[in-house]
């Protein structure tokens, strides 16, 4: 049964564009090809099929090779000539989609599959989904990745977890100082203030636009686990009870001295350092900075559960995450001559090259539950950790960067640095927030 995590999907507006189009359901493409979703009986016609996927890096390329291998076992009468995407904002994919050339596989995104709905460029994958089975060996917390919000459609197979925004405490800084690892708000306010009246940065960060608006979000998310994707569609506004309360207890800690003045102008690299270097008791971002912490640090560091709620953290608190996916998947032209042996094999192939990024180091933690999936490359045993941890993580909410709206981050990231100034009321802040977003929004119609 279909698992509509709605908070963790894909955003495009695919019933209006649909309509617009003159499309019947969005999946009126016809059902073409030498094979039918799930295999047929018997010896198998010979296809190959044209792809135009990421592979590029190394760690790219590991991963797509991983997978090839493994679809030669599965669809043996499959072969594919891969072509490499380029890194040039989608132009290429863009302009062979324009021109009725698209390869039979690609690599799509949610601008991509937008755009490309009105004119039948990209395949409802649904009953491939069904058929191959593909999401029932996924992990539970990215069952709903594949689901589009507007229309609960699929149009693109994700390969990648979700990524999670971490709260990472120096463990010798904890211990020089005695202070004990918190597990709600009231024990994470006693340590912002410890740490601040000792002279130590109770948490580094850094200015990129993003930063303010995910550690608002992880207070907001104790209470929903929506977060604040609702205010970039516009569903609520900044003035109800939870964002006016989250906002609250950002500016009561940053009172109580979270963080210093150099937030505001710090690069990513001087905030880790900072961290590393004992100078500060906390740092917040996403998972890849594991790796480089996990360099200089060794196993000295580790991570919070999100301590911000009031009382014992439930498990559905615990395991709710601000973050989500963040590279897309795998979607069909419908204009493929073998359209259904092309969905068949997109289907496998992407949960095999999620297989092939986490063998390989690409991925931090596991996006399917086959057995035997091991990561050849060993990353630490905090990695270890958060891939453990993470098999339990029920919701996402969304990166900022990967909101519908790009203005919402900037708005919010504004908003928010000039809150934690602390010379901007939370009245001013909500106020501001919601006027901005109404005008961006209203023009956005």
């Amino acid at each position: 049964m279909r698992k509509a995590s709605h908070w963790k999907k894909m955003s495009c507006l695919v019933l209006s564009l649909c309509l617009m189009a003159g499309m019947t359901a969005c999946g009126g493409q016809s059902d073409t090809g030498s094979s039918t979703a799930g295999g047929n009986s018997g010896k198998k016609e010979q296809v190959t099929l044209k792809a135009m996927l990421q592979y590029t890096s190394d760690s790219q390329k590991a991963a797509q090779d991983y997978a090839t291998e493994k679809m030669k076992e599965l669809m043996p009468e499959v072969t594919l000539e891969l072509e490499v995407m380029p890194e040039d904002g989608d132009v290429t994919i863009k302009t062979l989609g324009a021109s009725g050339n698209l390869p039979d596989i690609y690599k799509s995104n949610a601008g991509l599959i937008e755009l490309f709905l009105p004119s039948n460029n990209v395949l409802e994958l649904d009953k491939y989904v069904e058929s191959t089975g593909i999401e029932k060996r996924v992990v539970s917390g990215e069952q709903g990745s594949f689901w589009c919000e507007a229309d609960n459609h699929c149009y693109a197979i994700p390969y990648a977890s979700s990524e999670s925004y971490l709260i990472y405490y120096n463990k010798k800084v904890f211990e020089d100082n005695n202070v004990e690892i918190p597990t709600n708000y009231s024990e994470f306010l006693e340590v912002v203030k410890t740490f601040s009246n000792k002279g130590i940065t109770p948490l580094s960060l850094f200015k990129d636009p993003w930063v303010a608006p995910a550690l608002y979000e992880t207070i907001v998310t104790r209470t929903d686990p929506k977060g604040l994707i609702s205010i970039d569609s516009g569903k609520t506004k900044m003035s109800e009870d939870l964002y006016v309360q989250s906002a609250e207890r950002l500016e009561e800690l940053i009172k109580a001295g979270l963080i210093s003045k150099s937030a505001f102008s710090a690069t990513n690299e001087e905030a880790m350092a900072a961290f590393s270097n004992n100078e500060a008791a906390m740092y917040a971002n996403g998972i890849w900075a594991i790796k480089d912490l996990s360099a200089s640090m060794g196993e000295g560091f580790g991570y919070l559960d999100y301590p911000l709620q009031d009382g014992a953290a439930s498990d559905k608190n615990t395991n709710t995450r601000v973050g989500g996916p963040g590279i897309g998947g795998i979607s069909v032209a419908p204009s493929s001559k073998n359209v259904d042996v092309a969905a068949e094999y997109a289907c496998l192939m992407a949960l095999e090259l999620a297989n092939g990024r986490y063998v390989h180091g690409e991925s931090l933690s596991p996006f399917t539950t086959d057995e035997g999936i091991e990561q050849e490359v060993d990353l630490g045993e905090i990695a270890k950790q958060y891939a453990e941890d993470s098999q339990n993580f029920t919701s996402y909410t969304m990166f900022p960067w990967n909101w519908n709206h790009a203005d919402t981050m900037n708005i919010l990231s504004e908003e928010l640095n000039k809150l934690m100034t602390g010379d901007y009321s939370v009245k001013e802040f909500i106020e501001s927030s919601d006027k901005r977003m109404a005008e961006m929004l209203a023009e956005d119609e």
